[in-house]
């Protein structure tokens, strides 16, 4: 059970990285974008191990 917590946090976690970015990108802080979308990566990176794991 922990695995799949483990799973859904890095799912989540890439995922209001991505919107958050995304905003961002839309107001013109392409800064901020794009560290958010780094941290999108370094999510589905990790949910990628998991599954690897799996």
């Amino acid at each position: 059970m922990e695995e799949f917590s483990e799973e859904l946090h890095e799912r989540y976690a890439a995922v209001i990285s991505l919107r958050i970015a995304f905003k961002k990108l839309k107001e013109g802080d392409i800064d901020l974008a794009l560290h958010r979308a780094e941290d999108a990566v370094r999510s589905l990176k990790a949910l990628q191990e998991i599954k690897k794991a799996n």
